[in-house]
């Protein structure tokens, strides 16, 4: 069993795109590679249009896919809310305006999206 997460982008009109990635969801997997990887907003689109993923790797076209549609949030706060739906236990949410990812454990009661280093954080004051 993984650890499974959703990838978003915010759209310009305020809606998200999220994907399913089944594996390795937690920061120091999934969030790690986003960080180091997926800053070019191209390369994240290039992600979005293949779906759901087994893992996500360096390249969008080295991950395998899973026969999982994208799913569309029309707000920050329902992909808070709904973004868990399918038991991912970690949520990412890359903000193109600020060029900044932003992450959501599903055990953070307050359940708000906080830039990566800070929920990073927020989640080893949990444990």
């Amino acid at each position: 069993m993984g650890t499974r997460s959703r990838i978003g982008i915010l759209k310009e009109n305020g809606k998200i795109e999220a994907v399913h990635c089944q594996f390795d969801g937690y920061y120091e997997g999934v969030g790690e590679t986003l960080k180091e990887h997926y800053q070019d907003k191209r390369k994240l689109l290039a992600l979005m249009k293949r779906g759901g993923i087994d893992a996500l790797k360096e390249n969008p076209r080295d991950c395998v896919l899973r026969d999982i549609e994208n799913k569309e949030f029309d707000s920050i706060e329902e992909y808070a809310k709904r973004g868990f739906d399918d038991y991912e236990e970690f949520l990412y949410l890359y903000d193109d305006k600020k060029s900044e990812w932003l992450g959501l454990w599903n055990k953070d009661k307050e359940q708000k999206f906080l830039p990566l280093k800070e929920a990073i954080q927020r989640q080893k004051e949990l444990c």
